[in-house]
């Protein structure tokens, strides 16, 4: 209904109504995928973006799961994601990370399937809609570069993957060219400085790097997942997808938990690990996987009540998540055949040699 609509970079939020002022803080890409606002109500906007969200989360979560996956302890632990805070919270605030996560969910499965460039298309359009998923993007590309370094057949799969990402944000560039201009010269910058003070609904590594310098701890866990992600492709590609969605989200200095379904695919493929283990066997592998689990758990949808008594009890919750987060990583680098039990999307895997001849890389 502002007067800015079709340029919400050149007027505040003051100036277009917001409750409390705020401004566009988001990439032209997210702000034009809700221009079907325009033209209903906002009640009947909120409710329909809510069923959507649930729709394209729960889509998302069985995708990962693989068909054959799709038991009934599977549907039973997506349906208690579903019930937890980091879902909620996102219907609440109707927010949008969804979009991520479905263009995600669609990159990690062109990938498996082999089709590079329209996977790398869509991990492009994640980033170009929410920025964070870049993160992810670069660990991914590591990761591909990696199968490059180690064997030639990873070369063109990394050129495709890279030339996908490349000419999707070439396209979203040049359509919101002075919209996306004037977002990272300026609202991006601004943005940049703003810092939210600890809360029980965030989860930003700001307040937990010695003097303020939070790359001491988004450098070594960028790293981890990086040398993971270069180990897991091609043949567990989908836990190099769903680790780098995972840490994506603590990179920037405000992190609020709507955006912790980005974490969900992890914590599915960890739950997966556990209940298919082969032969059900107890061995290391398994107490690892359990161990890994359960921290997640608590981390990411543990009840906040645990953790609000104090500032000091908001950065331990935060701790918490980071260690998983490193964990997960360091046990997916150093053990990458562990993650081989899960079986989602396995039958679209390479082979052992990551040989790829069944279907040209395109």
């Amino acid at each position: 209904d502002c007067v800015a609509r079709d340029n919400p970079y050149l007027a505040t939020g003051a100036d277009c109504g917001d409750v409390l002022g705020r401004d566009v803080a988001y990439p032209p890409l997210l702000y034009w995928s809700f221009v079907w606002t325009r033209h209903i109500s906002l009640s009947a906007g909120a409710l329909l973006w809510a069923a959507v969200s649930l729709v394209l989360t729960l889509a998302s979560l069985f995708a990962w799961a693989a068909a054959r996956q799709r038991d009934a302890w599977t549907v039973v632990f997506i349906g208690l994601l579903m019930l937890q805070f980091p879902t909620l919270f996102q219907l609440e605030r109707g927010n949008s990370d969804v979009i991520v996560i479905a263009a995600w969910t669609i990159a990690a499965y062109l990938f498996s399937s082999r089709r590079y460039a329209g996977s790398g298309a869509a991990a492009a359009f994640a980033a170009a809609a929410k920025l964070y998923p870049a993160i992810a993007c670069v660990v991914v590309g590591l990761g591909v570069l990696g199968w490059a370094l180690r064997d030639q057949r990873g070369r063109r799969p990394l050129l495709f993957f890279t030339a996908g990402g490349v000419l999707m944000a070439t396209l979203v560039l040049v359509v919101f060219l002075e919209q996306n201009l004037r977002f990272f010269l300026e609202t991006l910058p601004a943005r940049a400085e703003w810092v939210a003070a600890p809360s029980v609904y965030g989860h930003s590594l700001e307040h937990l790097a010695p003097w303020g310098a939070t790359w001491v701890l988004i450098v070594p866990l960028v790293a981890t997942w990086s040398i993971a992600a270069a180990r897991l492709v091609p043949r567990h590609s989908p836990w190099a997808f769903a680790g780098a969605l995972a840490l994506s989200t603590y990179v920037f200095p405000s992190s609020f938990d709507y955006n912790l379904i980005t974490a969900y695919p992890l914590l599915l493929l960890q739950f997966l690990r556990v209940v298919r283990a082969s032969g059900h066997r107890v061995d290391a592998a398994w107490l690892i996987y359990l161990a890994l689990l359960l921290t997640g758990l608590v981390a990411i949808v543990g009840n906040r009540s645990l953790f609000d008594s104090s500032e000091d009890m908001l950065r331990l919750h935060v701790l918490l998540q980071f260690a998983w987060l490193m964990l997960s990583g360091i046990v997916a680098a150093i053990w990458p055949t562990a993650s081989a039990a899960d079986g989602s999307w396995s039958g679209l895997q390479a082979d052992s040699s990551g040989d790829t001849r069944e279907r040209p890389a395109t």
